[in-house]
């Protein structure tokens, strides 16, 4: 009978020879995926459906990654990484997955069984609080690697349905020598692709409903919830009104020809009558010349 720590140091080392072979997905008792993988030492693997069509490449290095018939994404290994649902028997377990309670523990003894012709270790792994049934793993005990991955409670599977060891495999399984796309050149597609069908969309709203420009007067409460600060002798104020996602800052001093930096970002509005001079700083709402006219008339009442 094997030790889990013994476990543990296989998943974690690095692949020493070649693997082979086709990864099925089942979900209560159906297939759901099938891809062929091939490994390499050196993090090296490729991923293909079961036509043949390619969906990833790496070489440990760089990564290709295949969509719709398109040039790949590049990168390099450590940013464009694989997701399929099997990517956690493709690339190798670190000790920092089994930190946590995220099955990490076993709930029993580690079992030595056969499966596709390997010894392996099979051994079950307890839940975390927050989930309801453990996880059962395959390992190769030759190279570490995760045949089976399972949660027989509610028939789901991640398994190999033939594998291969050992056998040499072509180095040119794990480049692409052909047209490819950087990352930054993937998302700036994806950019103009949003702002093309954005002002599609704007066109069909301005030709189907109205192209003329939509402006309602709406009513600001600038009354203040906060005086930030306060010289009653001089008259001299800076205040604050918080509305949901509108703010406004307004304040007051002795009329002076001296600089008035009030620290506030965005567009500040100032004036000055015989007795002060004023500021104020909206946003998150339109403030427009009408509205400035409309509050200048009522703060300078009191003058």
């Amino acid at each position: 009978m094997s030790a889990w720590v013994e476990v543990l140091t296989a998943m974690s080392a690095e692949l020493h020879t070649s693997i082979r072979g086709t990864i099925r997905s089942n979900e209560a008792g159906e297939t759901t995926n099938d891809v062929r993988v091939w490994r390499a030492p050196g993090g090296k693997f490729r991923v293909e459906d079961p036509s043949g069509e390619v969906l990833f490449i790496s070489d440990g290095q760089n990564s290709w990654k295949f969509r719709d018939g398109e040039p790949p994404v590049s990168g390099p290994a450590k940013r464009v990484r694989y997701l399929g649902p099997e990517c956690d028997m493709i690339y190798p377990r670190l000790p920092g997955d089994w930190l946590g309670d995220d099955f990490t523990q076993p709930t029993g003894a580690v079992l030595d069984i056969d499966f596709l012709g390997r010894k392996c270790w099979e051994v079950e792994l307890a839940p975390p609080p927050r989930k309801p049934s453990p996880m059962q793993l395959v390992v190769d005990a030759d190279t570490g690697a995760v045949l089976a991955e399972r949660n027989d409670a509610v028939g789901l599977s991640i398994a190999y349905t033939d594998v291969a060891v050992g056998q040499p495999l072509d180095s040119g399984l794990f480049t692409w020598t052909g047209a490819s796309r950087s990352e930054e050149e993937m998302l700036a597609e994806h950019r103009a692709r949003a702002i093309e069908a954005e002002q599609a969309n704007l066109n069909w709203f301005r030709e189907h409903v109205t192209g003329n420009r939509l402006v309602v007067p709406i009513e600001l409460d600038l009354t203040p919830d906060t005086i930030r600060t306060l010289d009653s002798a001089t008259g001299a104020f800076e205040a604050s009104v918080s509305r949901g996602f509108m703010v406004c800052l307004f304040a007051r001093r002795p009329r002076s020809d001296e600089p008035w930096d009030l620290h506030w970002s965005g567009t500040i509005h100032r004036w000055s009558t015989a007795t002060f001079d004023w500021a104020i700083a909206v946003h998150g709402a339109e403030f427009g010349d009408e509205a400035l006219r409309a509050l200048q008339q009522q703060l300078q009442r009191s003058e």
